[in-house]
């Protein structure tokens, strides 16, 4: 049973983003091995990851 206030297409749509996020990470460590263009890249892509975490929560805090 789906509360309420939760919009299934929105909450799915993060997942969706999260999992492209953490996609993103996992092609990164493997193509790049130089550290000044590594760490950017994971750090940026894993900020993104985080932020979708939180839309997912705010969501569901929200939807409850």
């Amino acid at each position: 049973m789906v509360p309420y206030g939760i919009d299934k297409e929105k909450f799915f749509l993060q997942i969706e983003r999260l999992r492209e996020h953490l996609r993103k990470i996992e092609g990164i460590k493997k193509k790049y091995k130089d550290e000044e263009i590594l760490i950017p890249l994971l750090e940026r892509n894993l900020h993104l990851a985080v932020e979708s975490c939180l839309n997912i929560g705010n969501h569901l805090i929200s939807g409850f």
